[in-house]
């Protein structure tokens, strides 16, 4: 019988999400219950919104400086908004209250 042993292994668990303060990106009002408003000084390309497990609840191609997302439907929680500017992406926390 052939065994297999593992030595030497490492878990890296994420706790928190990064923001980047440099960025002028802004979501508001956060928390929030109905809308979200993202604002960009460079056209956003893209908005993700994912679920803490890991589910993409919105996705959306776009090519705006600004918008307003309805999040009504949403139940209560933390979620990650992804935004892809031309430049690159963010990711920013915010928690939804009903």
């Amino acid at each position: 019988m052939d065994y297999l042993i593992l030595d030497d292994i490492s878990i890296d668990i994420v706790t928190d999400v990064a923001e980047n303060p440099s960025s002028d990106i802004s979501l508001f009002p956060n928390p929030a219950s109905t809308m979200l408003t993202i604002n960009s000084p460079e056209k956003i390309k893209h908005i993700k919104v994912i679920n803490l497990l890991g589910s993409v609840v919105f996705e959306q191609g776009i090519f705006t400086n600004s918008l307003q997302l309805n999040i009504s439907d949403y139940t209560k929680g933390i979620y990650f908004v992804v935004v892809t500017t031309e430049k690159q992406n963010f990711t920013r926390k915010i928690q939804i209250v009903k």
